[in-house]
């Protein structure tokens, strides 16, 4: 008789076959790409009161006796007629204009304050003066010495002149200064609401499956991954209209108003409210330069040891030492300091290599795996962020002091069975419901690297 074979076509191949050895397994792409959102629901204590109403404020200080200083604003303020120590009483003094008034006030409560005078470059010293008197912006200066020269010569004033205050000098038996005071800021955000739907047929539900038998069940845990990566994506970029408050683009941007704005309407007249996501407050509220820098943006063959270090320095000036710093990097990001950790990175001395101090992989208490990369100014968690990959921010680095960013939610998230009923359609839809957003305070003490 003839040998009956294994063909490739006919019943034999296409209904008789069993073409899955595992038939109720299945590989899964992606199972857990929101490391931010996975540790500020780790840290979410589930106690805590839901807000009162969806859009929401914060308040946040500056402390205003970390940095004291003022700019002369005079285009001639001239010289001392006595620009040495003087003999007599009382000393020499000048009255000029100032403006940048930082961490001080331009009122009585300055009287008396030593002022260590530079110029506007900051490399030529020119001596010490006191306070003793103020109207309006214009202050009062008296002499008191220039410890650089032999002759205690104080160096000749000049617009832009930055003026540190070093301390305060009162005379004995004085009376107490005027007090100077400050207030808390305010910083707002709205949460947002953030709705997965899932629809199955009667027919479906009930039909027996290969791969995952309970076809509801898979598009749940389908569903649910993606309510949970709208949800981060929301808390990386979402962008409120009218900004949070504060100062745009660190100075000279405009400032936003703290009051809640007009939030947008759907197509029927619904309100629609959109929560500032972290990357995008630091665009709009992060500097680009100077001492308070966070926006940083390197080649990445061009990036050194030296550039680490420096912007360590800036960004650990906020630290008080009780909150290690967080880095989600992105893919680009994550294999940059793999490599630089291996090879090193160069420093301004040509051939010249430092290898990165970064800790072999770990779990943290929260359950994000990471490494801990030390710096001479801070230690930072590095954590790889996949959902960052094939975007804008492949190579990009967000940094969060984790105090200072909070998950807040107006509503619970809920998931709603069976909400379409009328007429009996036959089908099962369900939904993923969450009404959230993030508390950001103090931006400056977070930060956004690109590396291109």
């Amino acid at each position: 008789m003839a040998t009956k074979e294994f063909v490739f076509s006919g019943v034999l191949w296409t209904d008789r076959t069993d073409f899955y050895p595992t038939p109720y397994e299945y590989a899964q792409l992606y199972p857990a790409v929101t490391p931010f959102l996975s540790a500020a629901q780790a840290r979410y204590n589930p106690n805590s009161m839901l807000l009162p109403a969806p859009d929401f404020k914060a308040f946040e200080h500056r402390a205003a006796w970390r940095y004291q200083y003022l700019d002369i604003n005079d285009g001639a303020p001239g010289a001392f007629s006595d620009p040495g120590a003087g003999v007599g009483t009382p000393r020499a003094t000048i009255t000029t204009t100032f403006d940048t008034a930082t961490g001080v006030t331009l009122d009585a409560s300055i009287i008396g304050s030593n002022l260590e005078i530079w110029d506007s470059t900051l490399a030529t010293y020119k001596g010490v003066c006191l306070i003793t008197a103020v109207s309006g912006s214009d202050l009062t200066l008296a002499v008191v010495s220039n410890p650089g020269s032999a002759t205690q010569t104080h160096v000749a004033l000049a617009d832009n002149d930055r003026c540190y205050v070093v301390g305060t000098a009162h005379g004995e038996s004085s009376s107490a200064p005027e007090a100077s005071s400050d207030e808390l800021e305010v910083v707002h955000n709205s949460t947002h609401l953030e709705r997965t739907s899932l629809e199955i047929s009667e027919h479906l539900k009930r039909a027996v499956l290969r791969g995952e038998q309970n076809e509801l069940q898979r598009m749940r845990m389908e569903k649910g991954n993606e309510h949970k990566i709208k949800q981060a994506r929301a808390f990386y970029f979402g962008a409120r209209s009218g900004g949070i408050g504060g100062v745009a683009h660190g100075a000279g941007g405009g400032t936003d108003a703290t009051s809640i704005p007009t939030h947008m309407v759907d197509a029927n007249s619904k309100t629609v409210r959109q929560t500032m996501g972290i990357w995008s407050a630091l665009r709009r509220y992060g500097r680009r330069s100077g001492n308070q820098q966070n926006w940083f943006e390197f080649i990445k063959n061009e990036f050194s040891y030296n550039d680490i270090v420096d912007i360590s320095e800036k960004i650990s000036q906020y630290d008080l030492g009780d909150d290690m710093k967080e880095w989600y990097c992105g893919p680009g990001a994550t294999s940059f300091f793999a490599k630089a950790g291996r090879e090193g990175l160069l420093t301004k001395l040509e051939n010249t290599r430092v290898n990165l101090d970064i800790s072999p992989a770990a779990t943290g208490d929260i359950g994000l795996v990471s490494k801990v990369l030390t710096l001479p100014h801070c230690q930072i968690r590095l954590i790889n962020d996949p959902l960052l990959r094939n975007t804008p921010y492949h190579d990009a680095i967000l940094g969060v002091t984790p105090r200072n960013v909070e998950l807040v939610r107006y509503m619970q998230d809920t998931y709603a069975v069976n909400i379409k009923t009328d007429n009996n359609p036959l089908i099962q839809k369900d939904e993923f419901l969450g009404d959230c957003g993030i508390r950001l305070r103090l931006v400056e003490t977070m930060e956004a690297i690109f590396l291109t």
